[in-house]
């Protein structure tokens, strides 16, 4: 017998789960950036000044960090230097607001976790971690669903990420993931229902990756729902693209390269059908840099992780909180991440080929 299958479980549960009853504070110091890095001065930006950004590190202002200034600062900072750069975040075109969010960091906003569960039909009981943003109430709902033989620990970095921008989310435990009860369209089914249950009256966002983002096409197109969000989905059977042309809210997907856990990127032809998506590669990524955390269960048998996982990691984690914020909370501001041309999206765009 192959032992490959063995060693997938085994790696699945191997991530010790918070306890869900914590309290993550994540501060309340993120930066606006909203200003406009006007400077005056002319030198040519070889200074090594140390500037802290939010990443806690002290940039030389030389790094390769691709930012919307020209002096390369892993900041994202648009603000008015005193440090002798000259900066460019205001040569784009004057009718352009150049402003912008840096939804790379962690939001203003504490974030609660606590474990609940529901009776979500197909004879599964959904448990779920629901995230919620500490002192405001959320205006917008997201459900997000991990992907095959994983659990909603995987998915926990991108939910606390999102609760601190002000958003509610909820990660469930899958019923029909596991190597001998796989369900699809159950999976999409009961997604569905966890996010009607959850709405109370809020905008709602279905989202996933690897499989669980064909969960999330799957329950987006039973409608209902306000925005569609994949991550490396992976379609099976043709499930996902035969829904997609029935869907017809904001969605946006994030691929990896073509690999051996994403069906070789079948993920672009499941969600090209849906009119007006956004649509983007990310090169060199691979699957597991679509999980927040990953572990070793995933990076032995699914191509590791890009080289810049760090990067990639954050610069995920800006557009899905700028695309739900957009288009879930009609936050326009927030699609400057998703705009070309506009500062916001230079720090993102070496990161993204269209599809």
């Amino acid at each position: 017998m192959r032992l490959l299958p063995i060693l997938m479980i085994l790696a699945c549960d191997t991530t010790i789960p918070d306890d869900p009853q914590d309290r993550i504070p994540l501060g309340s110091d993120s930066e606006a950036d909203t200003d406009s890095d006007t400077d005056s001065d002319t030198d040519s930006d070889t200074d090594s000044d140390t500037d802290t950004d939010a990443d806690g590190d002290s940039d030389a202002d030389t790094d390769a960090d691709t930012d919307a200034d020209t002096d390369a600062d892993s900041d994202a900072d648009s603000d008015t230097d005193t440090d002798g750069d000259s900066d460019a975040d205001t040569d784009s075109d004057s009718d352009l607001d150049l402003t912008y969010t840096d939804y790379r960091e962690p939001g203003p906003f504490g974030v609660l976790s606590s474990a609940s569960s529901l009776d979500a039909g197909d004879g599964c009981t959904l448990s779920y971690t629901l995230y919620a943003p500490e002192g405001t109430d959320p205006d917008v709902m997201v459900v997000l669903a991990h992907g095959f033989t994983r659990s909603q620990e995987f998915m926990a970095g991108w939910a606390r990420h999102l609760a601190s921008w002000g958003v509610a989310v909820a990660t469930p435990d899958m019923c029909f993931m596991g190597l001998t009860n796989t369900d699809h369209p159950a999976n999409g089914r009961t997604l569905a229902n966890l996010g009607r249950a959850l709405a109370h009256g809020r905008p709602v966002v279905v989202a996933g990756q690897s499989a669980g983002g064909l969960a999330a096409t799957l329950a987006a197109s039973e409608g209902d729902f306000d925005v569609l969000i994949a991550l490396d989905p992976v379609d099976n059977s043709d499930l996902g693209k035969d829904a997609a042309p029935t869907i017809d809210i904001p969605t946006a997907a994030l691929l990896a390269e073509p690999g051996s856990c994403n069906g070789s990127g079948n993920g672009e032809a499941m969600i090209s059908p849906i009119a007006g998506r956004e649509l983007y590669r990310m090169p060199g990524t691979t699957h597991c840099d679509f999980e927040s955390p990953t572990n070793w269960g995933c990076t032995t048998f699914c191509d590791g992780t890009s080289s810049e996982a760090e990067q990639v990691n954050r610069a995920v984690s800006a557009l899905i909180t700028s695309f739900v914020l957009w288009h879930g909370a009609s936050d326009t501001s927030a699609g400057a991440w998703w705009t070309p041309g506009h500062p916001a999206n230079a720090i993102v765009e070496h990161l993204l080929n269209p599809l």
